[in-house]
């Protein structure tokens, strides 16, 4: 152990880790051009067809779901209300940026 008593730094800034940090900040630049972009595209259209599946679904129950009374589908749509409007709410809430964060 005497051999390490001269080691004063935990990592020594030589041309490897340069290296390293420029091939790091590149490989970042690539990403945040031609990746993340697309990611963000993808999830936004998702978000949008989901939206749009609900309003589907919300609709097709208000229409033929109260008056209906009795079976099926229609009983369904009126037991899934307040379920269906709480997931509403949080989808809403997600879709706001920095909500996943704060709740």
């Amino acid at each position: 152990m005497h051999f390490l008593a001269g080691v004063a730094g935990v990592i020594d800034i030589n041309g490897t880790v340069i290296l390293e940090l420029i091939t790091f900040l590149i490989m970042l630049a690539v990403l945040a051009r031609y990746v993340y972009p697309e990611i963000v595209r993808l999830a936004e259209s998702r978000q949008r067809a989901i939206t749009e599946q609900l309003k589907e679904a919300e609709q097709a129950c208000s229409g033929r779901g109260y008056a209906q009374g009795g079976g099926g589908e229609a009983e369904r749509c009126s037991k899934d209300g307040p379920e269906r409007h709480r997931r509403r709410e949080q989808i809403g809430g997600a879709a706001t940026p920095g909500a996943q964060a704060e709740g």
